[in-house]
Formats: C-alpha cells, structure tokens, sequence
C-alpha cells in the first residue's frame, strides 16, 4: 500500500471520528484538489467533507455519503453513485457526464451549472434542488423526481424524461427539445409536453403541416406569479404563510448539527438538550435571510441566506423585511 493511500485511509477513519463525535474530536475530511480517479469510497461516510476541485473519474462512489459536503468543480465523470445520497451538498459546476447515479438522491442540492450529459438518473430524485444552467443533455431521467427545483436556463435536450416528475419546477428559460414518441410522452408528468414527435417525423417525411404538431411548454414567468393585488391580501395568510415556510426551514435543519455548533462556542462542554424556540425571516445585507432561535442554556441564532447555507451565529435583534 503507498503512502497516498495510506493517507486517504487516514483521512477516511478521522473524518468518522469528526462525525460520530459531533466535532469534537478527530478532523474534518479535506481532499481539495485530490486525484481520486478510481478510488474505491463505496458506502464512505463523508459528510460534511471538503472535495473542491477533487478528481473522482471512473470512482466507485455506491451508496456514500456526501450529505452537506462541498464538492464545488468536482469531476465525477464516469464515476459510479448508485444509491449515493448527497443531499444537501454543493456540486456547482461539477461535471458528472456519463456517471451512473441511479437512485441518488439529490435534494436540496446546488447543482447550478453542473455537467449531466450522458448520465443515468434513472429513479434520481432532485427535490428542491438548484439545477439553473445544468446540463442534461441526452441523460436518463426516466422516473426521476425533479419536485419544486429550480431548472431555469437548464438543457434537456435530447434527454429521456418520460414518467420524470417535474411537479412545482421553475421551469423557465429551460430547454426541453427532447423527441419522443407519444406512447412516452403520456407517462411525463410535466404540463403541455414537449416537442412532439410525430408518425411522418419518425419516417423522415418533413411536412409543414406535421411541424405544426409540436408545441413547446407553456409556462409562467415567476415574474407573472409576483403581481397581486394588495388590496386582496389578508395579513393573517401573510403570518401563517411565514410561520409555515420557518416550519420547513426549521425541519431540514439537522439538529446533531447545531450541537456541534454549540459546542464550538466558550464555556460550552456538555449538551444535554436543545430546542427549537423560535423562527423569522430577516433581512441581512439588504437579503432575506431565515433566523432560527435554539434554546440550550443560551439562545443561539444562525442566519441562512436562500441556498440554506450558514452566513453566520449571532445574538444582535433584525428587522423583519
């Protein structure tokens, strides 16, 4: 065994001991600009772990776990992610053309300009993910959920995206010139599919009359669902609405990772419970930002900008936007 692998044997085992001891002992992973090129990481748990720039070509990445983990220009090209769950994570413009990612799970994932060409995303679910400029030419997203993501100015062209779920989706400026025959077409749950295929296509016949079968997906701007009559808004629904979106933001929060936030603070060395007391949506820098209050011995509150990432922990009062 050579001393890289040693090493990486090394980081692996101290990046458990970080994990399972909430911080507090051991050290966090960080494989920055590492060439990891048929790495054997199959079910590595990695959470939290630092791969920016790293290289994973043609890896056996089967059922890791890349949950919260920094994976900015990552390229997995080629590599193997079945079952990978990555929720979470950051991979903005990561390439992982031609990977087999069937069943990973990607949700709350920023994938904004990452590369998907070619990849099997067969199952793969992109709930609430970031996918703004990705690239999903010719993949397979059969069965894939792609649920309240947002996928504007994304290329699906030539993809394979029949029974896909794009239910709740930002679905503008994306390029869906996919071809495919109606008998798949019914089984895409996405309005007024796209760009048909017709019977005197598919032999070759172009006819003018023919191009008139294919429409294009009919959506609405987010500008257009921004214009409300004021007059009609009641502020109790306002109220309910923002204690609602605090629920959802409070839920996705992983409460072993506010202890470990806790335990970075002075004068602290044991937790025995923490609650939730709190939440508001905040400005920051003239940007809505979440604030959730934790009761320990001490209030904590952490401010999340939109991408659900952590700007910073304080005790100062903000206004409400």
């Amino acid at each position: 065994m050579n001393s890289k692998s040693d090493e990486l044997i090394r980081k692996l085992n101290e990046h458990s001991t970080w994990v399972l001891s909430l911080g507090k002992t051991g050290r966090l992973a960080d494989f920055k600009s590492w060439n990891l090129d048929k790495a054997d990481l199959e079910m590595a748990n990695l959470p939290f772990a630092k791969l920016h720039f790293a290289s994973l070509r043609n890896a056996n990445l089967s059922g890791v776990n890349f949950r919260q983990a920094e994976l900015l220009n990552v390229s997995l090209i080629n590599a193997n992610l079945n079952g990978a769950d990555l929720e979470g994570a950051n991979l903005s413009e990561a390439d992982l053309s031609f990977s087999n990612c069937t069943g990973a799970n990607f949700c709350d994932v920023n994938l904004e300009g990452a590369n998907f060409e070619g990849a099997n995303l067969f199952k793969a679910n992109f709930t609430r993910s970031i996918l703004r400029g990705a690239n999903f030419k010719g993949a397979d997203l059969t069965y894939a959920e792609i649920v309240d993501a947002n996928i504007t100015g994304a290329d699906f062209k030539g993809a394979k995206i029949e029974a896909a779920t794009f239910e709740g989706a930002n679905l503008d400026k994306a390029n869906f010139e996919a071809y495919l025959p109606e008998a798949e077409l019914k089984d895409t749950n996405i309005s007024d599919p796209i760009l048909k295929e017709t019977k005197s296509q598919r032999a070759g016949i172009n006819d003018h009359e023919s191009d008139k079968t294919k429409r294009r997906l009919s959506v609405k701007t987010a500008k257009e669902d921004l214009f409300v009559d004021s007059k009609s808004v009641n502020p109790n629904m306002i109220d309910e609405a923002v204690v609602d979106l605090i629920r959802k933001v409070k839920s996705s929060i992983h409460i072993d990772q506010v202890k470990a936030r806790c335990k970075q603070q002075p004068d602290i060395e044991k937790i025995a419970k923490v609650d939730f007391e709190h939440g508001d949506i905040v400005t920051h820098n003239d940007q809505v930002a979440f604030k959730l209050d934790y009761r320990i011995s001490y209030k904590l509150s952490l401010l999340l900008d939109r991408k659900g990432n952590l700007i910073m922990d304080f005790t100062e009062s903000l206004e409400r936007p």
